[in-house]
């Protein structure tokens, strides 16, 4: 039986998502149904989603989250906040996916796809290289920036023993220091009551540390940075680091838990305690916290910042793909 596409609201992809009794992987965080809740009403409030289902037997196979402009169909999520995008499909059923979502998109008008960036693990980049012909459309790639990823070992001395000895000297120095500055410890807010008092925490020491940061900050960015920490906190996949010294709040991380991954979104440290190195302390800590909780995967996430190679961080080059149907 051939496959059928049917649009569905943003209602119907989050119930999707809450539904215990439906069991479907999304394998990209950021257009998992609560990003996309978040991000959609916020930073894409000027876009119409257009969200599918594609289906065999009554059985949903993938979603689609994209938004149409003019004959041109794009991702839902910005790449300024959403890292990579990808469709979500069910694993083994990339092929019928492509040929039905393609076939849907011709019939309603769209020329052109326009998906970046991507993860190179996305199922974009998995399955279209080999499928141009099959779906008689012409693909390009470009590169695009990278993010950096390590995957973890299963303890902290392995971890450290796998940095150079020049950085492994420098973490466990800026450790000793931390020590003899007072009495530290990391908290984690997790709990969904606790969030809106801890974002308020983390978006002051966001502005406070750096210019450029502050006036990333907007209105509008501090609204989106709320609700996605309200959605990923209610869906059990935010992790909000705290780094305290001496009952003194000194630096945050915010991080997302999800399929085995932390990933590093963004920092703020209190400029009070620069020379502790706490913004860095405060993702050292969240790396520890990553193995002890035997994650296999900590994303760095887009950005060359020197610190994540040299915290392990290895280079993975997102791409840009352009589809002409």
């Amino acid at each position: 039986m051939p496959e059928t596409v049917s649009a569905i609201s943003l209602d119907q992809y989050i119930g999707y998502w809450q539904d215990d009794s439906f069991r479907f992987e999304w394998p990209c965080l950021f257009t998992s149904p609560p990003w996309i809740c978040a991000w959609s009403p916020t930073l894409g409030a000027d876009l119409e989603p257009y969200l599918l289902s594609v289906q065999r037997d009554g059985r949903i196979i993938g979603f689609v989250p994209v938004y149409l402009a003019g004959n041109e169909a794009h991702l839902l999520g910005g790449a300024d906040v959403c890292d990579y995008l990808d469709f979500a499909v069910a694993a083994g059923e990339e092929i019928p996916f492509f040929e039905s979502l393609f076939s849907h998109l011709r019939e309603v008008g769209v020329e052109r796809l326009d998906l970046q960036p991507l993860h190179p693990e996305s199922s974009v980049c998995r399955t279209l290289p080999e499928l141009a012909d099959r779906l008689r459309c012409d693909i390009s790639w470009k590169a695009d920036e990278p993010v950096f990823e390590m995957l973890l070992p299963g303890s902290w001395d392995d971890y450290l023993y796998r940095l150079s000895g020049k950085q492994r000297h420098e973490v466990r120095r800026k450790f000793r220091r931390l020590e003899d500055a007072g009495n530290y410890q990391l908290r984690i807010i997790q709990d969904a009551d606790a969030i809106p008092d801890a974002m308020d925490a983390f978006l002051w020491l966001f502005r406070m540390n750096r210019n450029d940061k502050s006036a990333f900050m907007t209105d509008e960015m501090e609204t989106y940075f709320r609700r996605l920490s309200s959605e990923l906190g209610k869906a059990g996949i935010l992790r909000l680091y705290f780094l305290d010294l001496d009952n003194e709040t000194a630096a945050a991380t915010l991080c997302f838990d999800y399929e085995s991954t932390i990933y590093l979104y963004n920092n703020g440290y209190d400029n009070r305690f620069r020379a502790l190195s706490v913004g860095m302390m405060s993702k050292l800590l969240s790396i520890k916290d990553g193995i002890v909780n035997g994650k296999r995967v900590y994303s760095f996430l887009k950005g060359a910042e020197p610190y994540k190679a040299q915290l392990g961080g290895e280079s993975v080059m997102l791409k840009r793909c352009h589809i002409r149907l």
